[in-house]
């Protein structure tokens, strides 16, 4: 028995050696390279689109990077003391102009055209209210502004908004807000958390099968399922005149709890990526520090 346990003390002590002699060197520089990213990322403080180099935001950690007409919509978290999250439009030439700032998360979203921006800020210590905002990014001119109770910033189109209504609530829904008309029409009874317009699919939140289930489904299929008709306003909603000055979206309730968000996010809109690069969804880009 010592025999036994004496050769195989010599056996493992004798593996790590063989294994640093098998051990091969990789010189990241010798690796083959691959083609530039297609689309605009950022590296560290700085955007790059193809050949284009444009100074990002300094301040707090890069989140998400969209790009829409004109130019680039960083969002920035742990701003400041306040560690505010930042939504900032950054012109191709460079010039910065702060579209949304609060103490809580802000949510975007981007049309496929890049030519409308919808902003959702929540206000009141329990994060119920929010207000959901529709702007042209280059301008920041305020096109619709409406106060819901209860949703979710899915998607938004030339002319749409997709709300999802009471996630993980009682009476879940989906709607399309008709901006332009002001008319609403319900077209789910489950509640969107997420959309890809470009790609014709909507993820719904399942309540019933757990908290963080969700189910993908075709955008399209499903059209006026139960609910409000076309036309009709929800009761919980209230609607702002639209103005042509472009005012920085502010909300200023309790600070946001619970940790940051991570520090990348790609092309799709339902997982995050891994921190430390972010991508393009319509039109969202990645960056990589």
């Amino acid at each position: 028995m010592a025999v036994t346990i004496g050769a195989l003390a010599v056996l493992v002590a004798a593996l790590p050696r063989a294994a640093a002699q098998d051990a091969t060197g990789i010189d990241p520089a010798a690796l083959p390279r691959g083609a530039d990213p297609a689309v605009a990322h950022l590296v560290r403080d700085t955007i790059r689109d193809g050949d284009l180099r444009v100074p990002a935001t300094t301040r707090g950690r890069h989140e998400a990077l969209w790009a829409v007409a004109g130019g680039y919509v960083v969002r920035d978290y742990n701003v400041g003391r306040s560690r505010s999250t930042v939504l900032t439009f950054i012109s191709r030439s460079g010039q910065q102009r702060v579209v949304a700032r609060s103490r809580h998360w802000v949510e975007a979203a981007v049309s496929p055209s890049g030519r409308r921006l919808a902003v959702q800020t929540w206000h009141g210590a329990l994060e119920k209210r929010s207000d959901i905002t529709v702007v042209g990014p280059r301008t920041g001119r305020v096109v619709a502004r409406r106060e819901l109770r209860l949703a979710t910033l899915a998607a938004v189109t030339e002319s749409r908004v997709l709300v999802g209504r009471r996630a993980h609530w009682r009476d879940p829904a989906t709607q399309w807000w008709n901006y332009e008309t002001d008319r609403w029409w319900r077209i789910h009874g489950q509640a969107a958390v997420g959309a890809d317009v470009r790609q014709d699919k909507v993820v719904f939140a399942t309540p019933g099968r757990g908290e963080f289930c969700n189910r993908v489904a075709v955008l399209s299929r499903r059209r006026g399922r139960g609910g409000a008709a076309a036309g009709s306003t929800p009761t919980s909603g209230r609607r702002t005149a639209a103005t042509s000055s472009p005012p920085t979206l502010t909300s200023t309730p309790q600070a946001r709890t619970g940790g940051g968000s991570p520090t990348a996010a790609r092309r799709s809109v339902w997982p995050r990526s891994p921190a430390g690069s972010t991508g393009t969804r319509s039109g969202r880009t990645t960056s990589t520090s």
